[in-house]
């Protein structure tokens, strides 16, 4: 974001001692840079974990003993399998649901299972409903798994339970002091589940699943039979994870860093033919960043805007001309949602430069009657960025009464805790700390932005002043090279609890502007005889012109769509000096 100020500045590496990064740095065979970033972001880690973090292994996860529901819902699948009973796979309309379903449906069928496949559609509303558990009945399923939702579900699973047929629920969503009335019932955070690792995604939980299974139809009357490694669902898991903002520690970590740089990411026909349409050349390394801004936005935005299915088809599809067929579908929705997006964050800032009491409160609370639900997390997590507090942005449904809104949040503060706070209010909510979701009726609205005000400044209160922006080296311009990046990314996959390096430049000169894609801003740097290529993406509306002085926070990248490789910075805050 551009800032009028200099922001507050922590230098994160400043207490890292730098005898154990050169003797790590020699003993695990990577960069000092890796070490450090590591250290500096888990000062507790010892040698051992230490090399876990850098060497994510398959090997490192941990079994799945005293996993609530685990070994209830294993049961429930291989006497599935084993005897031809047909399964229902349901799941979420985010790209957590979409991964979960596509593994999960695809693994049983590859072990011979009938399956029948769908997921959840933004005009029905989260979760899994009595409608969907009809469909299911009508198509003869006997066992119904339900994948990143369930958790809350309670009518259309007790309605399935009256009928006889069994579920298992899959999910890491929030638990209510009821568990739902399922046949199996897996989520790390339900009371009793004695599994270590608590952040998990549903796709975690679904690769755990697949392996386990795998694994028991080995040992029992199948242990004869030819069945899918589950290895090769690995980039599923990964993509749920990344794209699901679980933290990239431990259990994540491994199956991020084993699903980017396994073979199934680009054996996939659906990552195939969007690396190839993305100029991700085979030599070049898949990250997380591409996940997160390529390949999430397109798995999510038939969801955000109705029916996530075509989703569902891209990422299960089996050739690269089907990949091909379902990806132009998504491309579509994708721009229309991008189109949404910029509108709806465009008109939210309009109503705050009319307004500046509203960004001036504790938590920025919006809503319009014209604005599409399934993109007011998109814009409230850019407001969220731009004003470093939380934001709770709301579509109004003047036909039905309803509000139904999405919260992210910025400098600490848990938004989940904060619609806790206030669920006298709402119809329902969920998520997590970071990103949640909510409704409410139309004649509460301002009674529940009056108390969320509330319920958010008594946090502020607790966390203190605003902590400073953290950074993890100053560097000149001529240090920032291709070197650098590679030496960064021995200490990848950078997400949630695992933030990717920053670093502070001062006293640069804008050499070049150029607005593109309507929102975002590439500039030319100039510095001590350097120039330096970067992009600031939300930065066209920045007031810079050629000439200006400016100091930034950025993250070093290579820049490989356009032309050969190259060092470009990505622009995370920038201030004229």
């Amino acid at each position: 974001m551009f800032l009028e100020h200099a922001p507050g500045l922590e230098h994160r590496c400043g207490a890292v001692d730098e005898a154990r990064v050169a003797a790590s740095s020699a003993a695990l065979g990577v960069s000092a840079w890796a070490v450090r970033v590591a250290l500096s972001r888990n000062p507790d880690l010892d040698d051992e974990a230490l090399a876990r973090w850098i060497h994510p292994r398959l090997g490192h996860l941990r079994p799945p003993s005293g996993m609530a529901g685990f070994e209830a819902a294993l049961a429930l699948l291989a006497d599935a399998v084993q005897h031809d009973r047909r399964i229902g796979v349901f799941g979420d309309y985010d790209a957590d649901g979409v991964t979960s379903s596509c593994m999960l449906s695809s693994f049983l069928r590859e072990l011979g299972a009938t399956v029948v496949a769908t997921v959840a559609s933004r005009e029905g509303g989260y979760g899994f409903t009595v409608e969907r558990a009809k469909t299911f009945a009508d198509a003869g399923c006997e066992l119904v798994l339900t994948a990143d939702c369930g958790t809350s579900d309670h009518e259309a699973l007790g309605w399935l339970r009256a009928r006889g047929i069994r579920s298992v629920v899959i999910d890491h969503h929030q638990v209510p002091e009821v568990s739902p009335p399922t046949d199996a019932f897996i989520n790390p955070w339900q009371p009793g589940c004695d599994f270590v690792f608590k952040h998990l995604c549903s796709a975690g939980v679904a690769f755990y699943l697949c392996a386990a299974l795998r694994t028991h139809l080995r040992g029992g009357t199948g242990g004869e039979r030819s069945l899918p490694d589950p290895r090769a669902w690995l980039d599923v898991a990964a993509i749920g994870t990344i794209c699901d903002m679980v933290p990239l520690i431990d259990e994540n970590r491994v199956l991020v860093r084993q699903g980017l740089t396994g073979p199934s990411v680009r054996n996939r026909p659906a990552l195939r033919g969007l690396l190839h349409k993305s100029r991700v050349r085979p030599h070049q390394e898949v990250t997380e960043g591409f996940i997160g801004f390529t390949v999430g936005p397109r798995l999510n935005a038939p969801g955000r805007l109705g029916a996530a299915e075509p989703a569902l088809r891209w990422l299960s599809a089996t050739s690269d001309a089907e990949a091909a067929q379902h990806l132009k579908t998504v491309e579509t929705i994708n721009r229309a949602r991008k189109s949404h997006q910029v509108r709806v964050v465009d008109e939210a800032r309009e109503m705050l430069r009319a307004h500046p009491e509203l960004a001036a409160r504790p938590a920025i609370a919006l809503a319009s009657e014209t604005w599409p639900h399934g993109v007011v997390g998109l814009a409230a997590g850019t407001l969220a960025s731009e004003h470093r507090r939380p934001a709770f942005v709301m579509a109004v449904d003047a036909a039905t009464g309803e509000v139904r809104g999405s919260a992210r949040t910025d400098s600490g503060v848990n938004v989940h805790r904060a619609l806790q706070d206030t669920e006298g209010l709402l119809l329902r909510h969920g998520g997590h700390p970071a990103a949640a979701g909510f409704s409410l009726s139309m004649d509460r609205l301002e009674a529940f932005v009056d108390a969320l005000q509330g319920a958010v400044q008594t946090q502020r209160a607790q966390l203190g002043e605003v902590a400073p922006t953290p950074y993890d080296a100053a560097l000149a311009l001529e240090e920032v090279s291709a070197s650098l990046v590679h030496d960064l990314r021995a200490a990848a996959p950078f997400g949630q609890q695992a933030p990717a390096p920053v670093f502070l430049t001062q006293d640069a000169r804008v050499r070049v502007t150029r607005v593109f894609a309507q929102q975002h801003l590439e500039i030319v740097l100039a510095q001590g005889g350097v120039e330096q290529r970067a992009v600031f993406f939300g930065g066209a509306g920045a007031p810079l012109s050629p000439g200006d002085r400016v100091s930034c926070l950025f993250e070093p990248e290579i820049d490989t769509y356009r032309g050969p490789d190259r060092v470009a910075l990505r622009i995370q805050h920038l201030w004229r000096t």
